[in-house]
């Protein structure tokens, strides 16, 4: 359903954008005598070009990305505390990755769904390949 949001045509709307937070990112990382390449390029960059592309607020996304860490990190106490990955719980058995922080990002999304039924925009949760707005269905 979204492959042709993902061709080379599509994706070429975002180059000059993606250009931009590459030179940037780069920029603030090379300022310091010396940074970790994963907490200042590979981590960053991929989730503001899905926020980008999703169309959320550019606030939104340390949450974002918080919420992703927590679920592919679940053994990692320094990012989810407590909840640290000791086998399965019952009550996250049918959420996705089996995770107690799918609650939390699913409401996000739910939110902005919510918001492109009110109010769509050009972005890929509303618009269909030929740039008109997806029929968002209402439930």
């Amino acid at each position: 359903m979204l492959a042709a949001d993902f061709t080379p045509k599509a994706i070429a709307r975002y180059e000059e954008w993606l250009r931009r937070l590459v030179v940037h990112r780069l920029e603030e990382a090379l300022l310091q005598e010396e940074f970790d390449l994963v907490r200042e390029l590979a981590a960053p960059i991929p989730i503001r070009v899905l926020g980008h592309i999703l169309g959320l607020p550019e606030a939104e996304l340390p949450h974002l990305v918080l919420l992703g860490d927590r679920l592919i990190a679940d053994t990692e106490p320094e990012v989810v505390g407590d909840l640290a990955f000791h086998g399965e719980r019952a009550e996250d058995r049918y959420k996705p990755f089996g995770s107690p922080w799918a609650d939390e990002l699913c409401a996000l999304g739910r939110t902005h769904y919510a918001d492109r039924r009110e109010c769509p925009r050009a972005d890929l949760v509303a618009v269909d390949r030929r740039g008109a707005p997806r029929v968002l269905a209402r439930r």
